[in-house]
């Protein structure tokens, strides 16, 4: 597919059709505007929604809580507070996989209506620097793209940051991966990017917050899965 940059933009639906979005197992539905932009080059993806509160709704019951002590001591019990993970579908299809990074409040002739903005599940490696305890070469064991990403997004605990699926073969027709060195400074994804841009693969974010490992167009018919 020849896809450079994507945006898609609906208008509010009704109940358990169109644009819903899940937080804690709780369904949200009554958003008059939404956006999700995807880019093949730009990771991570984002989205932006206005929510539209209903008669005697509170804003608290969806958004951080703050308390009335000094400082803004934030209670992030809201369903739609900063920081909590969610799914974004379209009529049952699954569009978006992330979090929530902004909520605003405001006023449009007397309705209150509830701005909230976000990212994919793929910010957490764009936001900050490597995991990785010691700089240095790559381990030499490492010979392709989708390994050196397992390696450097998995902590020391054992838990991996994010998921990373390869569609390729995972041929390197210009190996670099045990040329390379990594500093403490370093973003992961600018990391991964570099690798990518040398061997000739694509590296983006899906609609599940995965990091994907994939090849240029060639001009040839690709099909794809509901699963892809």
């Amino acid at each position: 597919m020849d896809v450079t940059n994507v945006s898609v933009i609906g208008s509010r639906n009704k109940a358990g059709k169109g644009f819903v979005v899940t937080v804690n197992k709780k369904q949200f539905n009554r958003f008059i505007s939404w956006e999700i932009s995807h880019s093949i080059d730009i990771v991570p993806m984002s989205f932006s929604m206005t929510y539209a509160l209903s008669d005697g709704e509170k804003n608290t019951d969806l958004t951080s809580l703050f308390s009335k002590a000094k400082g803004p001591a934030v209670d992030a019990s809201g369903f739609l507070a900063v920081g909590a993970e969610v799914e974004i579908s379209l009529d049952g299809y699954r569009i978006f996989t992330g979090y929530i990074d902004s909520t605003t409040n405001g006023l449009h002739h007397g309705q209150h209506l509830l701005e909230v903005s976000g990212r994919s599940k793929c910010q957490q490696i764009t936001d900050g620097t490597t995991i990785q305890p010691n700089a240095g070469q790559t381990p030499g064991t490492l010979a392709n793209i989708k390994q050196v990403a397992d390696w450097l997004l998995t902590a020391q605990d054992g838990n991996k940051i994010i998921e990373v699926i390869d569609k390729t073969d995972g041929s390197t027709p210009q190996p670099l991966v045990n040329l390379t060195s990594i500093n403490l400074t370093t973003r992961a994804y600018d990391f991964l990017a570099n690798l990518a841009q040398y061997e000739g693969k694509l590296l983006y974010d899906d609609r599940f917050g995965r990091l994907v490992i994939d090849n240029p167009a060639s001009g040839q018919t690709t099909l794809v899965g509901i699963n892809d």
